[in-house]
């Protein structure tokens, strides 16, 4: 919408200080005479004292810290937005609103109506300067969470954000054993901070679940794309040197995922690994990569997760020589125990309509 595109462009150039307030076109060899004249004590004018030190600018941001309890620690005007910033909040609703909605609509209305008093002479009321805050809060809100209809209510935008919970998505998500005359290749990447040491694990199974080999390796210092693609280029030249020809791969990063099948360009620093991985690829009779869930490549997880652990790499060449977690986790893939994905919804919440 035109007022939330000219509302940030004022936001960038409020931050560099490229307002054409009075002061800023003195600085420009333009002289005249300058009092801000939208508070008791007139004065020089400038950015601190119109969005912070005048009458206007002190009561809009006094009624809105009083209802979201925002803390007033004094200092200049980007001092004071830091308590919007860092406000707490309960959803993401509620964190939108406080930290990006509410201050960035209250400095855009206070600079128009300096401009309306200043240019065009027409006199400002503190009541209907919130107000329109409050309808534009309501409006963005509606537009960015569709599910949310406030209808301009300003109290019910409030009891919303603040009741609001995440609607939970659960996901049963389950280890697929392949097809007859197939094998599965199952691989992940584990780091521990991005970047520092890391490590790759992956299982070789046929179609009744057996596991035919497995491995645990280190990287070293590398980020976790890096590690998932190492840890399937290995996986895939231990299927080649075994001179296996039929095989899925499942990872659980669906960005590794279309590097491979080509449908997305890799990073550069990751592009030898990538093309290494590709060039493997061609010698297989059957080959294709799909994603899955972390939940259905757990047992590639924990392989990753001892691999980063570990100073050198370790196979394993049945089910009963895996690392205890590993083992316990590929005996409940074999026998198709699912695991259940739990994320919050993003753009999907629960709430109260009545309130």
């Amino acid at each position: 919408m035109e007022y939330q595109i000219l509302a940030i462009r004022f936001q960038t150039v409020w931050i560099h200080n490229r307002l054409p307030t009075d002061d800023n076109i003195k600085k420009l060899g333009y002289l005249y005479p300058s009092r801000y004249d939208r508070c008791d004590n007139p004065m020089s004018e400038d950015v601190e004292h119109i969005f912070r030190k005048s009458n206007l600018s002190k009561n809009i941001w006094n009624a809105f810290r009083n209802q979201f309890g925002i803390n007033d620690s004094g200092g200049g005007i980007r001092h004071a937005m830091l308590g919007w910033w860092f406000a707490n909040f309960q959803n993401p609703i509620q964190k939108l609103m406080l930290q990006v909605i509410i201050p960035l609509l209250i400095n855009w209305h206070i600079w128009k109506a300096r401009c309306r008093k200043k240019y065009d002479q027409e006199r400002f009321y503190i009541p209907k300067v919130a107000h329109y805050i409050f309808h534009d809060t309501t409006i963005i809100i509606h537009k960015q969470f569709r599910q949310i209809d406030v209808a301009s209510n300003w109290k019910k935008c409030l009891s919303i954000c603040e009741t609001a919970k995440p609607k939970l998505n659960i996901i049963r998500a389950t280890w697929k054993l392949p097809q007859p005359g197939m094998f599965k290749l199952n691989t992940n990447g584990c780091f521990n901070g991005n970047p520092c040491k890391s490590g790759g694990g992956g299982v070789v199974r046929v179609h009744q679940g057996e596991v035919i080999a497995a491995f645990a390796t280190p990287f070293g210092i590398q980020t976790n794309n890096a590690a998932e693609s190492l840890a399937l280029c290995i996986g895939l030249k231990w299927c080649k040197d075994q001179r296996i020809n039929k095989i899925c791969v499942e990872l659980d990063s669906s960005l590794v995922v279309n590097w491979v099948n080509g449908k997305i360009k890799p990073p550069w620093n990751l592009r030898h690994n990538i093309e290494k991985i590709q060039k493997i690829m061609i010698t297989f009779e059957a080959f294709h990569v799909t994603h899955c869930y972390r939940e259905a490549n757990r047992v590639a997880d924990a392989l990753a997760k001892e691999g980063s652990e570990r100073t050198s790499t370790k196979w394993y060449f049945s089910a009963h020589e895996l690392p205890s977690q590993a083992r316990g986790l590929c005996f409940m893939d074999k026998d198709k125990l699912a695991s259940f994905r739990i994320r919050a919804s993003k753009t999907t919440f629960v709430y109260d309509a009545n309130d």
